[in-house]
């Protein structure tokens, strides 16, 4: 019969293994975290101000259930910036039940290295997001144009706006 080695010998051991491993963890955690930086860092001096969310995992059972996340480009807090976000609920409710946002490199680790694979899909969604939101834009300028030169000769104030 094997000799079976004390709690504490196995404990004391182990617990030197972690410490080992967290600083593994914790040093290529920093590492990715350095890497996202001048991506969150060119998004932001882009002033895109428009939130897109990619969700990369949507899944529903059959009592209705669901669990979505997603990498966004949005406003989290009063700061915009790479996000990660969590929401489940029941299609049955109009509420989710449970939801989550954080700067990417401020959400857990495992969000962070399932989501990575997935910026190429969201940047693609946030051309399509400023270009639809750019084009609204202009529509509506011209609608206030209008507005604006209505009640200006309405008003006698005589400024009329051209279009640009």
């Amino acid at each position: 019969m094997p000799i079976k080695t004390p709690a504490s010998a196995r404990i004391s051991n182990s617990f030197k293994e972690l410490a080992d491993s967290a600083a593994r963890l914790n040093a290529v955690s920093d590492e990715l975290a350095e890497a996202i930086l001048p991506i969150d860092a060119a998004l932001k001096k882009l002033n895109l101000g428009v939130a897109a969310w990619y969700p990369y995992v949507n899944s529903e059972d059959d009592s209705g259930d669901y669990d979505r996340r997603c990498i966004g480009y949005a406003r989290v807090g009063r700061k915009w910036g790479l996000a990660l976000s969590t929401v489940s609920g029941n299609i049955g409710y109009p509420e989710p039940s449970d939801e989550e946002e954080w700067f990417f490199n401020d959400a857990p680790r495992w969000m962070r290295i399932e989501a990575l694979d997935h910026i190429p899909d969201l940047l693609e969604l946030l051309v399509k997001q400023a270009n639809k939101i750019a084009e609204n834009l202009r529509k509506k300028t011209e609608h206030a144009r209008e507005l604006a030169n209505t009640i200006s000769e309405l008003s006698g104030t005589g400024t009329v706006l051209v279009r640009r």
